[in-house]
């Protein structure tokens, strides 16, 4: 064989043995996924029961925030099960952790290109800060900042930036912002 023929022989070898490599990789890795994934949905639907009687708020609150740190990344379902999480924190009374939630949800939605729900859980994060007053005015105006910002988006639809204008609009005007 000759040095040209004989390097390209080798190049593929090793490209056939990374594939096999990773092919094994993400083998181990896809049941551990879909355990961890069960055990989510578990969760979320345990949270689900419960969540209908303000005594268990908490504890459904919980099993929202565990699924959520359950699911993988990229897996939306988990920015639903915090934006869950901190409409209960917010019914306890934990004004706080419930926004800082909503602004973990959205950056997390934001990361994976969601950028309607990114902007929804902005406003949220936005109202709460507000409602709780004093030096959380300026973090809602900021969120509210980025939600405006998130509105001019090419990756949402006219129907879409519409609604979140129309929101942040709404509010502003009545002062809820």
């Amino acid at each position: 064989m000759n040095g040209t023929r004989m390097t390209g022989v080798v190049a593929i070898v090793a490209l056939a043995g990374m594939a096999f490599t990773v092919q094994g990789t993400q083998a181990q890795l896809t049941p551990k996924n879909e355990v961890d994934v069960a055990k989510a949905t578990r969760y979320e639907a345990a949270a689900a029961r419960i969540a209908v009687s303000r005594q268990f708020f908490d504890e459904a609150a919980r099993y929202y925030e565990m699924a959520a740190k359950l699911r993988p990344a990229g897996d939306c379902q988990a920015v639903r099960d915090m934006m869950d999480a901190s409409k209960l924190r917010f019914y306890l009374g934990d004004e706080g952790k419930a926004q800082w939630m909503l602004e973990d949800a959205a950056d997390i939605a934001l990361e994976y290109g969601d950028v309607k729900t990114a902007a929804k859980a902005y406003l949220d994060a936005a109202w709460i800060a507000h409602k709780r007053g004093g030096r959380h005015a300026t973090a809602a105006n900021k969120l509210v900042a980025r939600a405006q910002k998130l509105a001019q988006s090419p990756l949402l639809g006219a129907t879409e930036r519409d609604a979140l204008l129309g929101r942040i609009a709404a509010e502003v005007e009545t002062g809820a912002m």
